[in-house]
């Protein structure tokens, strides 16, 4: 062997040296030939720069399995269950993805049998349904089988870890679920959280109170006036509290409406009559 390091016994890859062959001239260059046998259970002999190097790897077996996957991948481009795939290991592997900060981040990583994607379709087709989510249980763990289901995106928004618990009567749930079941808004149960209401206080339902507008001896609120009008009752609630009065009130939403109010004289509170231009005659008057 003169002044050849002695490979045997070592493993390259897939390779792991039996013996010293020979030296080999390549190119005016000495080369060291070996005998391996790879974990496929074939033998070869290979040059030991090229084991050294990690040019070498497998008696060639490994370059097929490579192709077989790629093969396999490729295939299932462009599937549900590889985009979730994809997108599972891209914000926990990418820190350029956006999302990164919430998953790779924080470390969740996808389990070790999750990095195939035969793997994660296996599990995947169990409960998977179009409407569904890849969600974890437990939002500090891993992506990894025994912590994942599938879900619908209200439930999935309840384990999200931004959530605020909210407790009554020792039960706890997500914001999100109390307005589900007591018909109050998340955000209105969240300022009162946050100003400090607890108890039963927080899911106290406020009753709305009807504007009842009287206008030259006609009175309706304003949904009835504005069903009258043909104005938006929501218009007509914001100019009321923005101070709008009479005429300015019920004034048109613009220039091109088929209904336009019309001014017996200069002043706001002048007798009013409404007309429908398409019938050409009072639609409503006044008087």
């Amino acid at each position: 062997m003169g002044n050849v390091i002695d490979l045997v016994g070592q493993k390259f890859g897939r390779l792991t040296v039996l013996s010293y062959v020979k030296d080999n001239r390549s190119k005016g260059k000495k080369r060291s030939l070996w005998h391996c046998k790879c974990d496929c259970g074939k033998e070869v002999i290979t040059r030991g720069d090229g084991l050294k190097n990690g040019h070498t790897r497998s008696c060639g077996c490994l370059q097929a399995d490579i192709a077989r996957t790629n093969s396999t991948v490729h295939g299932l481009y462009g599937t549900k269950y590889y985009h979730i795939w994809m997108n599972m290991r891209d914000r926990c592997n990418n820190a350029k993805n956006r999302m990164y900060c919430h998953y790779g981040g924080r470390g969740i990583i996808v389990c070790k049998e999750w990095e195939s994607l035969e793997n994660f379709i296996d599990w995947a087709r169990v409960g998977y349904k179009e409407n569904l989510q890849l969600d974890r249980i437990d939002n500090n763990g891993n992506y990894e089988p025994s912590n994942c289901k599938w879900s619908t995106a209200k439930e999935q928004q309840r384990n999200k870890n931004n959530n605020r618990i909210l407790t009554i009567n020792g039960i706890s749930k997500t914001a999100s679920a109390w307005a589900e079941e007591t018909g109050i808004s998340q955000s209105t149960l969240t300022r009162r959280y946050l100003r400090g209401v607890k108890g039963e206080e927080l899911f106290k339902k406020v009753k709305k109170k009807e504007i009842n507008i009287s206008f030259n001896g006609k009175t309706m609120n304003l949904s009835e006036w504005g069903r009258e009008l043909g104005i938006k009752p929501a218009t007509l609630i914001s100019r009321y509290h923005h101070g709008d009065r009479g005429y300015r009130l019920f004034r048109p939403v613009d220039k091109h409406s088929n209904r336009i109010l019309l001014l017996s004289n200069k002043k706001h509170d002048a007798n009013v009559s409404l007309v429908d231009q398409s019938r050409e005659h009072p639609a409503f008057y006044f008087a």
